[in-house]
């Protein structure tokens, strides 16, 4: 089996679990054979979580092998892609534990680097994630092997008939016994305990004591935050309340799925705009390079947008956020929807990550288009200044506004600016929503814009 067809399968079977058996085709089928639907999909997901752990495993042997003996940066490119491509396989099941709400997949992502599995003990974990997989209600997902979860080392549901994840920390040897001991002791007695351990283990005893309290407080902070709607955010410290946006989404997944599927047919360049803002185009001819079919579409924009003018004349930086972007480019960004769970044909996600359209598929936003859309929902949008851009860039990459062309693009409302974020253009360019996600936007602003309380979005479906 190809690489091609793997994720075909994979894609197909991430989509639907739990299989297309009569008994799971309704929600009031699926309510009448619960038990034996949570069963079913634990059994797909715990497959294909073992399956992506695997070809990462692999795939980190094959970069290891790189080292020793060099091909090029193409083959360290390449080992890198596949290992992206089999984190997002286990994204899609921490998705589908968390009921495909995005906004919860966020507070779990802290957007840290992704050591090498071999670096985390992996006999210990896989031994661990077989002992509890062994029972079908149960699973457990390592987080190392994911790409979006960054609170402890396994995500663990013990009941799927009562989905509530736990995050747990898998901490081995006698100083780990130690510190889970000391956390677990009265607080009347933790000074003296304490002193104990100091003497005992020094230095890199209470650093390691410190870190793994740092650990329990984040992924403490992280459920609070889950179940109750309120509470710390692990990403930005910041209080937080969840909120909901009752405004109905629209995605362009059909429009993509068949841009896609024409590439393919016809083995040929096809263009679709979304909403007259979302620019999409697709090469599957093989006599064309993916570089060339990416020069090709700036190219086009650059005769059909003059907004798009500076695309071929000037190169963009990789954080500017007005420059083409490839669609295999998901599976590098932890907060996307996996493109497993968009509702695209499954072979057509073979084709874009190992077939004919690898590399081959790319986006490109008009922000002068997008500013009218703003401008049609009752809203305002301007453009900030070369000053708000440099203070912009100075934040935390994962939290600072996108610079686009060198400038912040704002939505105004009643009074109230919201920046365009980097995740409001992942839900543009990776998760499928069209365009008219600024009605979301200004709907957010005339509703909470004058709170003090920051804000997390559950968008309605």
């Amino acid at each position: 089996m190809g690489f091609d067809e793997l994720l075909a399968q994979a894609a197909r079977e991430l989509a639907q679990p739990a299989g297309a058996s009569l008994r799971f085709s309704t929600l009031e089928a699926i309510g009448q054979n619960r038990r034996d639907f949570v069963v079913e999909c634990h059994k797909t997901w715990k497959k294909w979580h073992s399956k992506a752990i695997e070809e990462i495993l692999v795939w980190e042997a094959f970069a290891d092998r790189e080292k020793i003996h060099p091909i090029g940066n193409m083959a360290i490119e390449y080992a890198a892609y596949n290992r992206a491509v089999w984190r997002r396989v286990n994204d899609a099941v921490i998705w589908s534990l968390m009921g495909q709400q995005r906004h919860v997949v966020k507070r779990l992502c802290l957007h840290r680097r992704r050591n090498a599995l071999t670096e985390s003990n992996p006999a210990s974990v896989l031994q661990t994630l077989a002992n509890i997989n062994a029972d079908p209600m149960s699973i457990a997902i390592w987080n190392d092997a994911t790409s979006c979860v960054d609170i402890g080392d396994v995500t663990f549901v013990p009941d799927g008939m009562n989905p509530h994840p736990r995050f747990l920390e898998l901490k081995e040897g006698k100083v780990n016994e130690d510190i889970v001991a000391l956390l677990r002791i009265d607080i009347a007695e933790f000074d003296a305990k304490f002193s104990e351990f100091e003497k005992k283990y020094g230095k890199k005893g209470v650093a390691q004591f410190n870190r793994v309290r740092r650990q329990e407080v984040v992924a403490d902070q992280a459920l609070t935050l889950l179940h109750e709607g309120k509470g710390v955010d692990p990403v930005t410290g910041h209080q937080m309340t969840v909120v909901e946006v009752n405004v109905p989404l629209h995605s362009y997944n059909d429009e993509l799925n068949s841009v896609l599927d024409n590439a393919l047919k016809q083995r040929t360049a096809v263009t679709e705009v979304i909403d007259g803002c979302l620019w999409i185009y697709a090469n599957a001819d093989k006599t064309v390079s993916a570089h060339q079919a990416r020069h090709d579409f700036s190219k086009l924009l650059h005769e059909r947008l003059p907004s798009a003018s500076l695309l071929l004349e000037r190169k963009r930086p990789r954080w500017d956020a007005d420059r083409v972007v490839c669609l295999s480019d998901s599976f590098f960004s932890p907060v996307a929807l996996p493109i497993f769970l968009r509702g695209i044909d499954p072979n057509i996600i073979g084709a874009v990550g190992y077939g004919d359209l690898m590399f081959r598929v790319f986006l490109y936003v008009d922000w002068d288009a997008f500013s009218a859309i703003v401008v049609k929902e009752g809203g305002a949008f301007s453009w900030g200044s070369e000053k708000d851009a440099r203070r912009a860039r100075s934040r935390n990459p994962t939290l600072r506004p996108s610079v686009i062309g060198g400038r912040l693009a704002n939505i105004e409302m009643g009074g109230v600016k919201l920046a365009i974020t980097n995740p409001m253009r992942v839900q543009l360019l990776f998760d499928g929503l069209r365009p008219r996600i600024a009605k979301q936007i200004i709907e957010l602003a005339s509703r909470y814009g004058t709170s003090h309380e920051k804000l997390i979005v559950q968008l309605s479906n």
